[in-house]
């Protein structure tokens, strides 16, 4: 059985060759596939919530305080199912770091005027403290 891949986020996820460079004409080159989200699911957000006013530093323009998570506005993911991928954005995956079969676009193509158009395959993020501790046992 071929594992299945299925895009959660709002754009069309276009593979690149990994030769690729990283700015191309994209009248030059062809994805290798293009996975377009299902109509009968929506994208995967996150909630966020505005923790504190906002502060402008010096700057004139204001920072806020905000904190991303699974909260009543998220999207609920769908479940875990063997050969099963659900592609997500970065800050989706990172904020469920139980879930295995979440992937997000690496490897960025851009246009030549700097707009993203594609990536040449998908990650998986790793958890940053896991990686510490194995770095020092």
């Amino acid at each position: 059985m071929t594992d299945r891949l299925i895009n959660l986020t709002p754009h069309p996820m276009r593979i690149f060759s990994l030769d690729t460079p990283s700015r191309v004409d994209p009248t030059t080159v062809t994805p290798l596939a293009t996975i377009r989200p299902p109509a009968d699911h929506p994208t995967a957000r996150l909630g966020e919530r505005r923790l504190g006013p906002a502060e402008s530093p010096n700057t004139g323009i204001p920072i806020s305080y905000v904190a991303y998570g699974t909260y009543a506005a998220s999207t609920t993911l769908p479940p875990n199912t063997a050969g099963v991928w659900f592609i997500v954005s970065t800050l989706v995956a990172l904020a469920h770091p139980n879930r295995a079969d979440l992937l997000v676009p690496y490897g960025t193509i851009r246009d030549l005027d700097g707009n993203v158009i594609g990536s040449t395959g998908f990650a998986r993020p790793a958890d940053p403290h896991s990686l510490a501790r194995e770095a020092n046992p």
